[in-house]
């Protein structure tokens, strides 16, 4: 019998581990009111776009080029 079979899995890891701010929905908002865009955030952590903008996305965190601005919708006619 092996010794494998008898030994308890570790605990998965979800989530980013390397970076731990992207598993924090209040500290990512943070971030997005600093940086704006996946990308700017990316720059700033050192980590790809990619993982930057899945982070958002898990966390439903819009962009902040995405949020209308009360004079950009008055001036449109919308607010």
């Amino acid at each position: 019998m092996s010794s494998a079979a008898s030994t308890p899995c570790a605990p998965a890891l979800h989530g980013n581990t390397r970076y731990p701010v992207l598993r924090d929905k209040e500290a990512l908002e943070a971030l997005v009111v600093q940086f704006g865009t996946p990308s700017r955030i990316a720059k700033h952590l050192g980590c790809s776009k990619s993982t930057a903008s899945y982070a958002m996305r898990r966390l439903w965190v819009k962009p902040r080029n995405f949020v209308a601005d009360e004079r950009v919708l008055a001036a449109l006619g919308v607010g």
